[in-house]
């Protein structure tokens, strides 16, 4: 059940980065890249060689400055930037946590 709820959320910020009006910028993308990478790194099960925790992703990581100037502070845009932001730090929790049972079975 919490694989499909996570594949569920990648897939709804993928769509949602999709079907904006607002063009996605190279930052957006890198951004997007790197917590689909976090998601399948954590829906492996398989503790990375590397065990450094990820920091939470802002609003202006995904252009949410840009888009509250371009398209105003009630608009639609502007409410699937913070959704996209949100869901993508909650990939980036789920992420962290598994890092720190990686971290306690480590020093097992």
């Amino acid at each position: 059940m919490g694989i499909s709820t996570r594949y569920a959320s990648v897939i709804v910020i993928l769509t949602l980065s999709m079907s904006s009006t607002v063009r996605a910028n190279k930052v957006d993308v890198s951004i997007l890249e790197k917590v689909y990478r976090l998601d399948a790194v954590k829906s492996s099960g398989l503790c990375p060689s590397v065990l450094k925790k990820v920091f939470r992703a802002t609003k202006k990581d995904f252009g949410c400055d840009r888009v509250r100037i371009d398209f105003g502070y009630r608009s639609k845009e502007l409410v699937q930037c913070k959704l996209r932001t949100d869901l993508a730090n909650k990939i980036i929790q789920e992420y962290n946590i598994f890092i720190g049972h990686c971290r306690d079975e480590k020093i097992k």
